[in-house]
This record gives structure tokens, C-alpha cells and sequence, in this order.
């Protein structure tokens, strides 16, 4: 679980990196003049900064997922515990089920198949 606060943190970070100091565009000045921010790709000579950080803030969001669906886990140990509790107490139901109850009335017993 630590892997994924680390990573989480990380990868956020970097993202953040990327939206605030590779700004791509400008909004409060003409598109005209915005267009002329625009930089070299950073990523395989097609991806700029904007979409390196499309990507690290999914991956972000990703692992932030991955972090909350291992904190809603039990642990193993209490996981374990859990199932040899309920197993004993499913075997001592059933054993008391069929102590009581030794003949039990089926209501379809009588009928007869159409043979």
C-alpha cells in the first residue's frame, strides 16, 4: 500500500509540474497571440506538455484509485479470520439444521413424474 501512496504522490507532482510550468496557451489574450505560446513536442516529436500532463494526471488519478480500493481491503490476517469464523458457523448450522430436522417435508415428494 505504501507503493501506491508514494506513486500516487509522485506522479501527481509531476503532473502538477506540468500544468504549471509548461502553460500551453494563454486565455486572456487573442487566440492569434496565443497561438504563438505554443512550444516544440516534448514526447516522441507529436505529444506537447499539455498532453504529458493529460497522461500524468490520469495515471495520477489512477493510482490514487488503485490506493482507496486497497484501503477498503481487509488485511489477510483479519480476512482469514473472518472465514474460518463464518465456515465454523456455517458447519454448526448445518449441524443443527439436520439434528431438528431429520425429515424434511419436500412438497413436489408426492408428484409423480409424467413418464
Amino acid at each position: 500500500m505504501a507503493l501506491y501512496v508514494v506513486a500516487s504522490c509522485v506522479i501527481i507532482a509531476m503532473a502538477l509540474v506540468f500544468f504549471v510550468k509548461y502553460a500551453v496557451t494563454d486565455k486572456s489574450i487573442a487566440p492569434w497571440k496565443s497561438r504563438e505560446l505554443n512550444k516544440d513536442c516534448v514526447l516522441n516529436g507529436f505529444y506537447d506538455a499539455h498532453d504529458c500532463w493529460h497522461f500524468l494526471a490520469s495515471f495520477g488519478l489512477m493510482f490514487v484509485t488503485m490506493l482507496c480500493v486497497q484501503i477498503s481491503k481487509p488485511c489477510r490476517e483479519c480476512y482469514l479470520s473472518y472465514c474460518t469464523s463464518r465456515d465454523s458457523r456455517v458447519q454448526e448450522l448445518i449441524q443443527r439444521f439436520n439434528a431438528t430436522n431429520t425429515t424434511r417435508n419436500r412438497p413436489f415428494d408426492n408428484i409423480s413424474s409424467p413418464n
